[in-house]
C-alpha cells in the first residue's frame, strides 16, 4: 500500500515538472526568435540614426566655412586675370581720356598753392594763365587732395588729370568738395580683401556718389545700388587676391574695377547669396533633427528598461511559463511527497491499534 501511494504521487508530480520544463524551453525559443530581431532592428535604427547625425555634422561645416574662403576658392587663372587687368585698363583710359601716369609723368602731389601754379603753367596747351589765376589757393588744394584720393582709387594722374578735377569741382561744378571732404574719412583702399568692404556696402555706396557721381565731367560711374556693389566685391574678391598673391599689389585700384563692372549685367545680377549659399552654418532645424534623432534613441532604450521593470513587477513571486524558476516545482514536490508518506505513516499506526 505504501509503495502505491508513493509511487502514484511521483507521477503525479513528474508530468508537472516535465511540462513546466517544455513550456519554459518552447517560450525561450519564442522570446529568442521574436525578441532578438526587435533588438537587432532597435540597435540598427540607433546606428542609422548615429550615422545620420554623423553624416549631418560632418557634411554641413564642409559646406558651411565662411564666405571668404568659399568664393576665393574658386579657380582663376593667371592668364584670364591679366586679360580682365588689360581689358580694365583700356576702358578706363578710354572713358577718362587720361592714360595711366608713370613716375616720370605722375604729379606731384604738393601741398604748396606756387608750386602748384607753376606745374599749372608749364602747360599753357591745356589750361589758361587766367584760368590758373582764377582759382584760389585753397582750391588748387582741395583739387590735389581730390587727385591723390583718385590716384589711390583708380591710378596715378599726370597734370591733365588733376586739370580735369579741378574744373570738375570749380567749373563744371559736377563735383562738389562739400560733399567729398566727409567721405575722405573712409578709404576703400584700406581693405585687402573686397569681402570685407560688404558689410559697410553703404558707406561705400555714398563714397561713389560723392567722388564718382554719374553726372561728373570726370569720372562718372553709373549709380548702383548697395545689392549691386555688394554682387560687384563678391565677383572680384578671388582676383584681387589672385592679384596680390602674384604682385603684391592691386592695379588698377578697387574703385577702378568697381567702375569697370559697373555696366557689366551679368556681375551686377549675379547676387552674393547665390555663391554664399554653400557656406551656410549649419541651422537650428539641423542640429534640431540630430537632437531628435539622439532623444529617440535613448527613449527607445529607456521605455525597454522601463517595460523589462514593469513586467517584472507584475509577474509577483510564483513562477511563470517559461521562466526558469524550476527550484520552486522542486521544493513543492518534496513538500507534497513528505505530506503524503506522513498521512500513510499515521494511517498504519493507527491500523495497528
Amino acid at each position: 500500500m505504501k509503495k502505491y501511494l508513493l509511487m502514484s504521487a511521483l507521477l503525479c508530480l513528474f508530468p508537472m515538472s516535465t511540462l513546466s520544463e517544455e513550456s519554459s524551453e518552447v517560450l525561450d525559443a519564442r522570446v529568442t526568435t521574436t525578441d532578438s530581431p526587435t533588438i537587432e532592428q532597435t540597435s540598427d535604427y540607433i546606428l542609422e540614426s548615429s550615422a545620420i547625425a554623423t553624416s549631418q555634422s560632418t557634411q554641413e561645416p564642409t559646406s558651411i566655412a565662411s564666405s571668404e574662403d568659399v568664393i576665393e576658392s574658386r579657380p582663376v587663372e593667371s592668364a584670364k586675370i591679366v586679360t580682365e587687368q588689360e581689358a580694365v585698363l583700356s576702358q578706363i583710359e578710354q572713358e577718362l581720356g587720361v592714360e595711366a601716369a608713370t613716375r616720370e609723368t605722375a604729379i606731384d602731389q604738393e601741398n604748396d598753392p606756387e608750386s602748384i601754379r607753376a606745374t599749372l603753367s608749364s602747360v599753357s596747351d591745356l589750361i589758361s594763365k587766367e584760368e590758373i589765376d582764377g582759382y584760389t589757393d585753397e582750391q588748387l588744394l582741395n583739387a590735389m587732395k581730390v587727385t591723390e584720393r583718385v590716384g589711390a582709387d583708380i591710378y596715378g594722374l599726370d597734370v591733365g588729370g588733376y586739370i580735369r578735377i579741378l574744373q570738375a569741382l570749380y567749373k563744371d561744378h559736377t563735383l562738389s568738395w562739400e560733399v567729398i571732404e566727409p567721405m575722405l574719412a573712409y578709404d576703400p583702399n584700406s581693405y585687402d580683401n573686397a569681402l570685407k568692404m560688404i558689410p559697410e556696402v553703404d558707406q561705400l555706396v555714398e563714397y561713389l556718389a560723392a567722388l564718382y557721381p554719374s553726372d561728373s565731367s570726370f569720372i562718372a560711374i553709373p549709380k548702383l545700388s548697395a545689392q549691386e556693389v555688394t554682387n560687384i566685391l563678391s565677383y572680384f574678391s578671388p582676383i584681387q587676391k589672385e592679384m596680390l598673391a602674384e604682385s603684391g599689389a592691386l592695379f588698377p585700384g578697387i574703385i577702378g574695377w568697381i567702375w569697370h563692372y559697373s555696366s557689366n549685367e551679368e556681375v551686377l545680377t549675379t547676387e552674393a547669396s547665390t555663391i554664399e549659399s554653400s557656406m551656410t552654418p549649419p541651422t537650428e532645424t539641423t542640429i534640431a533633427t540630430s537632437e531628435v534623432i539622439t532623444d529617440s534613441s535613448e527613449q527607445q532604450k529607456v521605455e525597454a528598461v522601463t517595460s523589462s521593470e514593469s513586467t517584472d513587477e507584475n509577474k509577483g513571486i510564483m513562477p511563470q511559463t517559461g521562466e526558469q524558476k524550476k527550484t520552486w516545482l522542486t521544493v513543492l514536490g518534496l513538500v507534497l511527497v513528505f505530506l503524503v508518506v506522513s498521512i500513510i505513516i499515521r494511517r498504519n499506526k493507527v491500523n495497528k491499534r
